[in-house]
């Protein structure tokens, strides 16, 4: 309070001065200035710039446009300083459309062109406003009045993952299908609709992507996109061990080899660690026995496709070959 005293004490004290009076006299003068160049610049012509939102109204019930109506345009205006005044307070007014009043029938159209679309603006800026451009300065749209015909999806998508990861499982799609809306119906070779390309790299973790849909010409798909969660998971190693089998060993001739069992090393997707094993299978083929070498190559057989750095240990055994007889068994050594 003795703040506010002192500084009206203050103020009475200059103001009783002369320089005071002048002061408040210049404040007075330049008052009035602006407020006459305010009005002046009220009645003066200015061009300004506005974007106008769009609403189309009474859409008839089993209509779908088949492209996507602009939810606003830009409109360059001229017109007096007080016609726009208010609108640097308030809300620019909607565009609102009457779908019938521009609908075609005979070809599911709307059109409406560069000038109807300037009356429209006038209509709700008022007619002595001068319309200098719009954009868009027209608007086309197709429509149909057929139901959506439901489609499934096919998923176009290249996931590849880093070294120590594998994608194992199912895509999860949002949504499976789509609804497909066309003014005349699709053609029946038409069964099902793509995705678009997707490649994915260096994936280390389940990851989601949305994925528009190959839309065709003349039509609407809704949704337009898909969400696609790919599954990833970590590699882990697993160890087995396995009795070797001979094939194609002749009537007559028993090979045996040595040692008897192999030790199977392979990654596997996490989740499978301790699920029954897939049912490998070590081999040695008799037909690829080169007598002259002591050893013959061992093939795991049987292999998954999510199996990863399949190795088998030794990769290559001894063996000897028994023939055998009516009577009696000989063996038979390489050489």
């Amino acid at each position: 309070m003795k703040l506010i005293n002192n500084v009206k004490k203050t103020a009475k004290t200059i103001y009783r001065t002369s320089l005071g009076k002048n002061m408040v006299t210049f404040c007075i003068f330049i008052a009035i200035a602006s407020i006459f160049w305010i009005m002046t610049a009220l009645n003066d012509e200015v061009q300004r710039s506005f974007t106008v939102p769009v609403q189309f109204q009474n859409i008839p019930n089993g209509v779908t446009l088949l492209n996507t109506a602009p939810i606003e345009v830009t409109v360059s205006m001229k017109n007096k300083g007080r016609a726009f005044l208010k609108y640097d307070w308030s809300e620019v007014p909607k565009l609102k459309i009457n779908f019938n009043d521009f609908s075609n029938t005979k070809n599911n159209r709307v059109v409406i062109n560069e000038q109807r679309l300037s009356s429209l603006i006038r209509g709700i800026f008022g007619n002595e406003t001068d319309v200098i451009s719009i954009r868009p300065d027209s608007i086309s749209l197709s429509y149909t009045t057929l139901p959506g015909e439901k489609l499934p999806i096919h998923v176009a998508i290249d996931a590849r993952t880093d070294p120590q990861y594998i994608v194992f499982g199912d895509y999860k799609l949002s949504t499976d299908s789509v609804m497909v809306y066309s003014v005349r119906g699709l053609p029946s070779n038409v069964v099902a609709l793509n995705t678009q390309n997707v490649s994915l790299r260096n994936l280390s973790d389940s990851t989601t992507v949305e994925v528009p849909i190959e839309i065709p010409r003349g039509c609407r798909v809704e949704p337009p996109y898909v969400k696609v969660t790919i599954p990833v998971q970590p590699l882990v190693v697993k160890n087995r061990e396995l009795p070797i089998k001979v094939i194609n060993a002749p009537a007559g001739e028993n090979v045996i080899t040595f040692p008897s069992m192999v030790k199977v090393s392979y990654l596997i997707p996490k989740t499978l660690y301790n699920e029954t094993a897939a049912a490998l299978s070590a081999t040695v083929n008799y037909n690829d026995i080169d007598h002259e070498k002591p050893t013959i190559d061992v093939t795991i057989k049987n292999i998954p496709d999510y199996y990863r750095g399949v190795s088998v240990k030794p990769e290559e055994v001894e063996y000897i070959i028994e023939h055998k007889t009516s009577n009696k068994t000989t063996n038979a050594q390489p050489q």
